[in-house]
């Protein structure tokens, strides 16, 4: 009898033993899978899975807390990485945890991709926690990107699910400034030149270009001109070395060659003079006449005669 009883304590004790088990076993669970979204306030976009948009939007990331059960979920606590570098695409992985979840916490990522390299910075006083129906109950701190925050007790229902939301702002990475360069007058050179205009000192420069105007008075020289062999005054800017020499030695007059001794040309044959009938003796007066006249009919005679034998 008595080690019945004891065999029947022992199988109580283990039943009690075991239900405990099983009720320190029961906990609250915290749903995984698509939880973390983000959308861009800036073009009041719905929130997706990456957000897209541009430096200087302002995006908001809201997590989704829910709690299957069978138990609600204690100390539940939420934080989020940001990262801080410039860059085109971001990723922000947030965790969800409890004091009595099973599994202890859950994690999910949600990206930004930008059109221009940006920066991400957290928006003070934006994070808060929202109620199934998304109505705000309460502001929570800046440390959600930080050491996390704590939202208390999630309880088991869809009408106990909870959000939390913070915003972050992308700044847009700034070019190195330009200088502003200027002209100005250099007084020791005259030469008008650039300067960073925060460089510019009135004791080295001047913004009035017209104070680097030189009058030049034109400097003259004298040369030879190689053409007319003249020494000529000219503007030192016009000397030509293919047309001038600043020896003027070169103009000096070249020595006169004597000049060479002319050949003899050989003299023309004179010209025979025209002959002249002899004279006719002079016999004087009319009997030269008469003489003259005789011996002309005489040699008309002979003449005749000898025609006509030839003819005849």
């Amino acid at each position: 009898m008595k080690k019945s009883l004891l065999s029947v304590v022992g199988i109580i004790s283990a039943a009690v033993l075991l239900a405990s088990s099983a009720f320190a076993a029961a906990a609250g669970q915290i749903e995984g899978g698509d939880i973390y979204r983000v959308k861009n306030v800036s073009t009041n976009s719905a929130f997706v899975d990456p957000a897209t948009g541009t430096c200087g939007n302002t995006f908001q990331f809201k997590v989704r807390i829910h709690n299957p059960g069978p138990d609600a979920l204690n100390n539940v606590k939420v934080v989020a990485t940001l990262p801080t570098a410039s860059a085109t695409s971001h990723s922000s992985k947030v965790t969800v945890s409890a004091s009595n979840a099973n599994p202890s916490a859950t994690t999910d990522t949600a990206g930004i991709t930008l059109a221009k390299a940006s920066k991400l910075a957290y928006v003070s006083g934006s994070t808060e926690l929202l109620d199934a129906n998304g109505s705000k109950l309460q502001t929570l701190g800046n440390t959600i990107t930080t050491t996390g925050v704590n939202i208390g007790t999630v309880g088991v229902s869809t009408q106990q699910k909870r959000f939390v939301q913070f915003s972050v702002k992308t700044e847009c990475s700034t070019p190195a400034p330009q200088p502003k360069m200027i002209e100005v007058c250099d007084l020791a050179s005259k030469k008008v030149i650039k300067i960073d205009e925060k460089n510019f000192d009135s004791k080295k420069h001047s913004k009035n270009l017209n104070d680097c105007l030189v009058v030049t008075i034109p400097e003259n020289i004298e040369v030879c001109d190689l053409e007319s062999k003249e020494v000529i005054t000219i503007d030192m800017n016009d000397f030509d070395s293919s047309k001038h020499s600043k020896d003027l030695a070169s103009c000096e007059a070249a020595p006169v060659k004597p000049e060479e001794p002319k050949k003899p040309q050989p003299e023309a044959p004179a010209e025979k003079p025209a002959e002249v009938p002899a004279e006719l003796p002079k016999t004087g007066g009319l009997d030269s006449l008469v003489a003259i006249v005789a011996s002309a009919l005489a040699a008309g005679s002979v003449y005749a005669v000898r025609g006509r034998n030839l003819l005849g």
